[in-house]
């Protein structure tokens, strides 16, 4: 088996690689936490907007059920 011999320059740049790339995953990773954030921000706003609009056509939907069993009710009489 032959011995591969590393200088200590050489290695010296493979963790200089290595630390540029760290710092790189560290900035990538940021990214997308705040990507997520914002998303998820988002999506909070569209629930709660979508949650209004379901209480708002419940009440409609009650509304409208109630003037047809009234006008049903006038009807039979």
């Amino acid at each position: 088996m032959a011995k591969r011999v590393v200088s200590i320059k050489d290695l010296q740049q493979k963790i200089n690689q290595l630390e540029e790339t760290l710092d790189n995953l560290r900035v990538g990773r940021r990214v997308l936490m705040n990507l997520l954030e914002i998303t998820q921000e988002e999506s909070n706003q569209m629930i709660a907007e979508l949650q209004r609009e379901n209480l708002r056509l419940k009440k409609q939907n009650h509304k409208y059920a109630k003037e047809l069993f009234f006008l049903k009710v006038k009807g039979f009489k």
